[in-house]
């Protein structure tokens, strides 16, 4: 990263004015650490007024995403990202009306980046920067003191500004005085531990997806339990990026606060399952769940010869009593050692409950 910029030295981006992608302290934090550990003197993020912006890559990604939606509609199924960067890469990079002027585009160019190259968490931590959406002009220098951040209602180009010298801005009069606040940035390569359990329940529960595993159950905590619960993946589960929408189970008994026995739950029978949006039938419905909520999927993996076999590790209690709506499962006594290492896991490792609501 030393020679990133070559032999530039003053930075300027603008942006639009979003919240959860450019404006905010993390974007501030990155640049404290860039100034100072590039070629570059200044950096300059300025922003329009607009809270988002949409412009030619916007079109591009809506293009991507229909043509996408095409081919899963209407050929075959494209699960995993290499898929569609594969189909994407022999279909989509011919541009057939490239447009004129500045933004022309003549040619689609794709890259696949495969999982664990980005990371799942912020690499840096930035300290609050109250009333950050008041200002729309920002700047950091290098050298000390490391973390300086100016600001101001508006930008400005003149000429002490570009080279670092806000103090002697050439607008000052008309555009007000550059006002200045410190941050403390920390960078920490490594996730922390419940990061990096979040980030292996996400890959796992991709791999049991494309693996057509069903039905698989997972333990989940929210708001307002003091104990985990179930939830049941089917073929109808709906994916999203942090939210996946499931049916979810009830307790077969009430289970104690805080405690992790619950080895039975009902499921309901599939004529009391409806998956359909906004459907008014008294049916259990999908709901959704946090991604960040699950503790632990409830699957094995066992070795038989050369090939892994998945198999859930709730099973159907043959010998419950007939129930025209229910069917229980139940945790065998064979896998009752799961929850024995999965509490002893549970308190190494994430602490009490309260961490993930």
């Amino acid at each position: 990263m030393q020679h990133e910029f070559g032999s530039i030295s003053i930075l300027t981006v603008w942006a639009d004015n979003c919240s959860e992608q450019f404006k905010s302290r993390y974007q501030l934090g990155w640049s404290v650490l860039y100034v100072n550990n590039t070629t570059l003197d200044v950096i300059h993020l300025f922003f329009f007024c607009p809270q988002h912006g949409k412009g030619p890559p916007d079109g591009l990604g809506g293009n991507c995403k229909n043509a996408i939606k095409a081919e899963e509609k209407f050929r075959r199924h494209l699960p995993a990202a290499i898929d569609v960067y594969l189909w994407l890469q022999q279909n989509f990079t011919a541009v057939h009306s490239p447009g004129t002027g500045l933004f022309a585009i003549r040619k689609r160019i794709f890259r696949f980046v495969p999982t664990g190259i980005v990371p799942r968490h912020h690499i840096i931590d930035s300290t609050e920067f109250a009333g950050i959406s008041n200002f729309y002009g920002f700047a950091v220098t290098k050298g000390a003191p490391i973390g300086r951040v100016f600001y101001r209602f508006t930008p400005c180009d003149c000429e002490a500004c570009s080279v670092g010298s806000f103090h002697h801005c050439f607008n000052q009069d008309f555009l007000g005085c550059w006002s200045d606040r410190f941050l403390t940035v920390s960078e920490e390569v490594q996730p922390t531990i419940k990061e990096q359990l979040e980030a292996d329940i996400d890959t796992l529960l991709e791999s049991y997806r494309r693996s057509q595993l069903h039905p698989f159950f997972v333990m989940y905590v929210h708001k307002g339990y003091d104990s985990p619960s179930i939830a049941m993946f089917t073929a109808d589960t709906i994916w999203n990026a942090r939210s996946v929408k499931v049916f979810l189970l009830q307790h077969n008994t009430p289970v104690p606060p805080g405690q992790f026995n619950d080895t039975v739950v009902k499921v309901p029978k599939s004529n009391w399952l409806c998956s359909r949006r906004g459907c008014g039938c008294l049916k259990q419905h999908l709901q959704t769940l946090d991604k960040k909520n699950i503790l632990h999927i409830l699957v094995e993996e066992k070795k038989e010869g050369r090939d892994t076999v998945l198999r859930s590790v709730f099973v159907k209690d043959d010998k419950s009593k007939a129930d025209k709506d229910f069917v229980l499962y139940h945790l065998p006594k064979s896998q009752m050692k799961f929850l024995t290492e999965f509490n002893d896991r549970r308190t190494q490792t994430v602490g009490d409950l309260s961490m993930y609501v």
